[in-house]
């Protein structure tokens, strides 16, 4: 029952981050053909005076929808292939100036949610870098206040460092957030599982209860996987516009199969090997991560649709909850497996409604549909980041 409740509390954590950050982030740059930028011209529409009779032509109108639409990559990719199949046509000059025209357009949808991951991850490393690697218990308040001080500028800092003079989309800092926060909880629930501590230590100012080698570094790891974590990625993705339908498609996918599983291994078959369960619950949550990101080509969702399909998933969870409610009020008898299957049924079902019910909404919603800034990382941070850093504090 602690551990549920645990993963509930980490899921309306993550809902709450969801709607804090709905409302924060800044407005999308203007795309060649937006509103914005005065053209009128919308995904699907034809430019007038273009022939589509050639095939350079045709490839140029599928280059311009692709701008137009968002899809930045097949955008470059239709750009290269014009100019090594058609070198001297008219059309590539002209695409040649729009993709360089977009280039002068900095997106910074994601600075927002980035300041804030490397704000949190540089507090944390203030807290967790003497009292649990270095080992050096401080008592004094003032140089404890002085530490985090130290560790929120530093993370204001390279966060500042990090994100100027370049784009910085959203789906960069998704990839970021989400990769970090499963190389973290990663290392530190797989290390806690093989290798079990002698005694529960956790962050300790206590002089009486030293560290061990063991607990050190563990410690260790999880510092290095939330930072490297965060490098890595952002080094890999830096200057780049990666799709965010993708982003958000495998982050939530991953969570989601974190929380079935948790649901129906511990939950339903209650089973108690720690190494089996937590083996299995990283493995499956970090496996849908890479095929999520794998298998978006087919499915091709928005970030838009993903959102709607997971508050789908928590209304499910949140009905499944009220109806055990009751049917426990009726019949005291029912113990947690019942609760669980009720819950794990209820997600599954709200997300098929909801899956049903966007079916209509294609590969990018119109601008008014602002769900797609918010759905994207809060249940990922709230599940994976929060599990990682609220075990190690509750120890």
């Amino acid at each position: 029952m602690v551990r549920s409740c645990f993963l509930c509390l980490c899921l309306f954590g993550g809902v709450s981050i969801l709607a804090s950050q709905g409302t924060a982030q800044g407005e999308e740059p203007a795309l060649p053909g937006s509103v914005q930028d005065g053209s009128g011209m919308t995904p699907g529409s034809r430019v007038e005076g273009v022939s589509t009779a050639s095939p350079d032509a045709v490839l140029y109108m599928d280059f311009l929808e692709s701008l137009v639409a968002g899809n930045f990559p097949k955008a470059e990719a239709d750009l290269k292939r014009l100019r090594l199949t058609w070198p001297h046509s008219t059309y590539l000059s002209k695409a040649e100036a729009l993709i360089k025209d977009h280039g002068r357009r900095r997106d910074s949808s994601g600075i927002v949610p980035f300041y804030i991951g490397n704000l949190v991850t540089g507090t944390l490393l203030s807290a967790l870098i003497p009292a649990n690697i270095i080992g050096v218990n401080i008592s004094n308040q003032a140089i404890n206040g002085g530490l985090y001080l130290a560790g929120a500028a530093t993370g204001l800092g390279t966060a500042w460092l990090m994100s100027a003079g370049g784009d910085f989309p959203l789906a960069q800092e998704i990839w970021i957030d989400s990769i970090s926060a499963a190389s973290a909880s990663t290392w530190y629930f797989l290390y806690d599982a093989w290798l079990p501590p002698v005694r529960v230590t956790g962050v300790s100012f206590d002089p009486a209860v030293p560290l061990s080698a063991r607990d050190r570094v563990q410690s260790l790891g999880l510092a290095t996987a939330l930072v490297l974590g965060r490098g890595i990625t952002w080094a890999t993705l830096r200057d780049t516009r990666p799709e965010l339908g993708r982003a958000a498609f495998a982050s939530q996918a991953s969570v989601w199969t974190l929380f079935y599983s948790f649901v129906l291994l511990q939950g339903i078959l209650e089973v108690r090997d720690q190494k089996v369960l937590t083996t299995t619950l990283v493995g499956a949550a970090d496996s849908a991560l890479a095929l999520g990101a794998l298998g978006w080509d087919r499915l091709g969702w928005s970030a838009y649709r993903s959102g709607l399909v997971s508050v789908g998933g928590i209304a499910g969870l949140l009905f499944a909850a009220g109806i055990n409610m009751i049917a426990v009020g009726i019949e005291p008898s029912l113990d947690g497996r019942f609760a669980s299957a009720v819950m794990g049924a209820g997600s599954l079902l709200g997300q098929a409604v909801a899956t049903g019910l966007t079916g209509g909404i294609g590969a990018r919603p119109p601008k008014a549909a602002r769900l797609e800034l918010g759905a994207y990382p809060s249940i990922a941070q709230g599940i994976l980041r929060i599990g990682a850093i609220g075990k190690l504090c509750l120890n």
